[in-house]
């Protein structure tokens, strides 16, 4: 039996259909207005961004060039709109515990903090079946990260272009540089995971330096107030890192789970 993937929509799990379904949906699936196609533009110019993912003002950009007029701040409001008719189009139920679902998913995915650089990329199910039905030209995607990029054979391939100033619009969540300390002066600059002390360890020079992690992760809808003994520890860069890593994750891993990870590595 094939397995499926789930992802919570409307606060009930819904089955990601197969490769297969995906590839019928998109083999049956004629356009309301042909001259504006912008359900397939909308998912080629996401593909071509490549397994890495591509920002949506890139998508935007991409969209331009293929025809499809709307402004870059409504490329995430139409995936969401495209998610929702897809769905409804294959008939596939959904939790109503929301009143205003996010359909996104249903078709893409994100990494853990997609919200500051709006990365985004198809779900493989999705990707394969587009190019089983010819939607999309596989050369035009770009490499990933598991792909080779440098030719050992030409030395010029060595030689990758960097350091090009690009402004950026974005929106960042507030912090609390009280609740921040607070929570330093309480549990000490000393890693919730594995004890690691800066000072101790490379000098005093550095006794300060930690960083904070929230236990349960801010969220851009609503502001919340934190509470520095209950929501915040003290974790070091490497830790922090860890405890994000992994972008198929919904949620960061608790601090309980990386003891035990690095336990394990001791």
């Amino acid at each position: 039996m094939a397995k499926h993937t789930t992802e919570e929509i409307g606060g009930k799990l819904v089955r990601i259909p197969s490769v297969q379904e995906f590839a019928a949906f998109f083999k049956n699936y004629s356009p309301p207005v042909r001259k504006n196609p912008w359900v397939r533009n909308l998912l080629c110019a996401i593909y071509e961004g490549g397994g890495n993912g591509v920002s949506f003002n890139e998508v935007h950009k991409n969209i331009v060039s293929r025809g499809s007029k709307w402004k870059p701040q409504a490329t995430a409001m139409k995936l969401n709109d495209l998610a929702r008719m897809v769905i409804r189009q294959m008939d596939i139920p959904i939790g109503t515990k929301d009143k205003k679902p996010f359909y996104s998913p249903f078709l893409v995915e994100f990494d853990y903090n997609w919200k500051t650089n709006g990365h985004v990329y198809l779900r493989p199910e999705v990707a394969k079946a587009l190019e089983k039905e010819s939607w999309v030209n596989r050369s035009a995607r770009q490499l990933t990260r598991r792909q080779l990029i440098i030719d050992p054979s030409d030395p010029d391939s060595f030689l990758a272009p960097e350091g090009k100033s690009k402004a950026l619009l974005v929106r960042r969540i507030e912090r609390s540089r009280a609740a921040r300390n607070a929570c330093i002066k309480k549990y000490q600059a000393i890693c919730s995971v594995c004890a690691l002390c800066f000072g101790d360890k490379y000098g005093k020079e550095f006794e300060d330096l930690i960083q904070v992690h929230h236990l349960n992760p801010l969220g851009f809808r609503k502001a919340r107030k934190t509470d520095y003994e209950k929501d915040l520890r003290p974790i070091c860069p490497n830790c922090h890192a860890m405890a994000h890593w992994n972008k198929h994750q919904k949620a960061p891993r608790s601090i309980d789970v990386l003891k035990k990870i690095v336990k394990g590595r001791a």
